[in-house]
């Protein structure tokens, strides 16, 4: 079951549910049981990605390295 973030429209305290899909919309907050609202949530992945280099794609990017300059998305 996914989890989601909400914040009480009434409270305004924020708490995360776990709840099916079909469900997320009517969730009631703990504290006062008014309804609460779902929050766009972040996702992380663990580590990090590089920027790209300005103007390197994917094919850029095996020309800049066959001349031996170095790309980010290698």
């Amino acid at each position: 079951m996914p989890l989601y973030a909400y914040r009480c429209r009434d409270c305004g305290i924020d708490f995360d549910a776990r709840m099916p899909i079909a469900d997320r919309d009517e969730v009631s907050c703990p504290t006062c049981g008014h309804r609460a609202s779902r929050m766009l949530a972040m996702i992380s992945a663990i580590g990090s990605v590089g920027e790209p280099e300005p103007g390197c794609g994917p094919g850029m990017c095996a020309a800049r390295q066959a001349a031996g300059m170095p790309c980010s998305m290698a």
